[in-house]
């Protein structure tokens, strides 16, 4: 089979001429020449009669351009929305033909239609005889001008065929204003612009077979609004055939779709709505077609509003697991706290050496952001970043995502298989967050792609070579997990090729004000609301000094979008902002270790989350309900507790 087939070489063109007796007989004398060129047929019908005529053509498909002449032709092309061609009179007509009508006549009048141009002023001008010029707008003028140059004395009347055949009528000797020149010409620019049409339709033809291969639905309008394109998917959203749609206004297939909108507006205004049909909701977008420059129509695509939906879960899942690029560098640490300092200049020196890393701290410390500054700044800075919380999905979820599956791998398993997030991160890094939460049986699947530098896809028959630099993050004791066997040795030791240890935020106490005045900017920022007056800021600092912050970054984060709100009320008082703060209500932090303040954190935690399974009538499901965690998550804190 030939993979470049030949072009498909141009038809003939269709050419009809609409005329009147002498001008259909002078193009039918010179069609002839032109035979291997073009199909030319000629109609001797006249302004109405023509009309109605090539409208029936058009709707058969059977011509590509119609030719015509004077007031014929003009109306031809204000009622036809296709190509008319018209035979134009050229100054070498005009003066072969008042050469030819002055060999025999006294008096000459020459009617010609809409206007008298300067050329055959000039040419009168000339002659040696009296030359009488006139002009006719619609049919009933000719007969009135003809009349009135015989009655003048004209014995010789030079027009276009209409006018010939009346002063012919009226016993007046008649001479046509056109010549095979001109004749030749119009059939000459009728097969070029048949050439360009049937360019577009081959055009629109094969735009049909492509929107024939969406799914989403598509149609489009001319500047009438009336809709000559239509692919099968909009028949079916429709519940109606795409052929019943042709010619049909927009507006009766689907009221509430205002193209006149997109086609008035000259900005390119795209429209977007929500139609409704029954009980289904469809989300639609009109856009404006141009062409050559030009306003030529609008096009409107339609979907299932629930396939909209679901396709945005999808992005959005895949956005979320995903993170292709990192977006914090170890600038973006802030401190210079001695503790803060010796981290970001241990981050400095392991992030350009490509092993793995082990970060480890409380929750809310900023392990994520560490991790992210050291790939900026590694040798694999240009590459994906992909992130995932291994503490966040059950096993067999966690499973697919990082390993990804194969077509068919399990029920409900995408066409095609889905790469995981390892393959995504092929040549980057990948950021295991909370590894510590792994279940041991993918602990064993992640301790082989580190060993192996392979990844095999749940349901895979063979392994995917992978180039990754894993960076780990835990808030658990592993040596201790190690050794209470919830947690594989050789993991452990395979992850921990590089440790830092994340600082809680009550050992750099010097760093809170910095760290609140940057996540103030931000949420001020992205609020949209004013920063709190520097007097309400020191308050506020002034009592988070003594504060244990068991939740660290993340939690102080938290009290700055409520004090961002308090600055925003009027008369807050010192009663308002302790009940909008009660933390800073509890007994400062004693000399009490870290230790110990984790401790107090997890019994607080603990004892929280079992006065909820308690109100649940001991009902693990709608504990988790009550808490906003997942089942898995209540069920992982309690175990761990016991």
């Amino acid at each position: 089979m030939n993979p470049h087939p030949d072009p498909i070489l141009p038809q003939p063109a269709r050419l009809c001429v609409f005329s009147f007796e002498h001008l259909a007989r002078l193009i039918e004398s010179v069609a002839p020449a032109y035979t291997a060129e073009a199909r030319v047929f000629v109609e001797r019908r006249r302004f109405g009669d023509a009309v109605a005529h090539a409208r029936a053509l058009m709707e058969q498909g059977a011509v590509d351009v119609f030719i015509s002449a004077g007031a014929n032709g003009a109306q031809l092309r204000r009622q036809l929305d296709h190509p008319v061609v018209l035979v134009n009179v050229s100054g070498f007509d005009i003066m072969a033909a008042l050469v030819t009508a002055a060999r025999t006549s006294r008096h000459i009048g020459v009617v010609t239609y809409d206007f008298i141009s300067d050329g055959l002023r000039e040419f009168s001008s000339l002659m040696s005889i009296p030359v009488s010029l006139r002009r006719y707008v619609g049919e009933r003028d000719v007969v009135e001008q003809v009349s009135a140059l015989r009655d003048a004395g004209a014995d010789t009347v030079i027009g276009p065929s209409l006018v010939v055949e009346t002063a012919e009528r009226l016993g007046l000797r008649g001479v046509l204003i056109y010549s095979e020149a001109s004749a030749r010409q119009a059939l000459e620019e009728a097969i070029a612009a048949a050439r360009v049409a049937q360019a577009a339709q081959a055009g629109r033809r094969q735009l049909a077979a492509l929107l024939g291969t969406l799914r989403e639905g598509v149609l489009a309008v001319g500047r009438d609004e009336r809709v000559w394109l239509a692919n099968p998917a909009i028949g079916e959203l429709l519940g109606q055939p795409a052929q019943s749609l042709q010619g049909r206004l927009l507006t009766e297939i689907l009221p509430g779709a205002d193209a006149a909108a997109v086609l008035e507006a000259a900005d390119g205004t795209v429209l977007r709505q929500v139609f409704f049909l029954g009980e289904r909701r469809m989300a639609g977008s009109l856009v404006a077609l141009d062409e050559a420059g030009e306003r030529s129509g609008a096009v409107l695509s339609l979907q299932d509003a629930s396939a909209v939906e679901r396709a945005g879960r999808e992005l959005r899942m895949h956005a979320r697991r995903s993170h292709v690029r990192a977006r914090h560098t170890l600038a973006d640490i802030i401190g210079s706290s001695p503790a803060i300092e010796s981290l970001r200049s241990l981050a400095e020196r392991f992030a350009v050496l490509d092993l793995s890393v082990l970060i480890s701290g409380e929750s809310g410390t900023g392990k994520e952001l560490v991790a992210q500054g050291m790939h900026a700044a590694s040798a694999r800075s240009e590459e994906a970043f992909v992130a995932i919380n291994c503490a966040a999905l059950p096993e067999s979820l966690l499973e697919s995502e990082l390993f990804g599956y194969e077509e068919g791998a399990f029920t409900g398993a995408s066409k095609g298989g889905r790469p995981g997030l390892f393959e995504l991160a092929h040549r980057g890094t990948i950021f295991l967050d909370e590894v510590g939460d792994m279940p041991l049986a993918l602990q064993a699947r992640l301790l082989r792609v580190l060993q192996e530098r392979e990844v095999w896809r749940v349901g895979g028959r063979e392994p995917t070579p992978v180039d990754v630099r894993v960076m780990a993050a835990t808030h658990r004791d592993l040596p201790a997990a190690v050794r209470a066997g919830s947690f594989r040795e050789d993991l452990f030791y395979r992850l921990n090729g590089l440790c830092l240890r994340i600082p809680p935020l009550r050992e750099r106490l010097s760093d809170l004000p910095a760290i609140a005045r940057s996540l103030l900017a931000g949420i001020a920022r992205h609020s949209g609301t004013r920063l709190p007056e520097p007097a309400l800021l020191e308050r506020f600092l002034g009592r988070a000094v003594r504060h244990a912050w068991p939740g660290n970054v993340r939690e102080l984060e938290n009290l700055l979008e409520r004090l961002v709100a308090f600055s925003t009320l009027p008369d807050a008082g010192e009663d308002l902002f302790g009940r909008l703060f009660p933390e800073f209500s509890a007994a400062a932090p004693t000399a009490a270790g870290p230790a110990s303040l984790r401790r107090q954190r997890d019994d607080a935690e603990l004892a929280a989350l079992r006065a909820a399974l308690d109100a649940a009538g001991g009902h693990l499901g709608e504990a988790a309900k009550t808490l906003g965690v997942s089942r898995t998550t209540l069920w992982r804190r309690l175990q761990r507790e016991r």
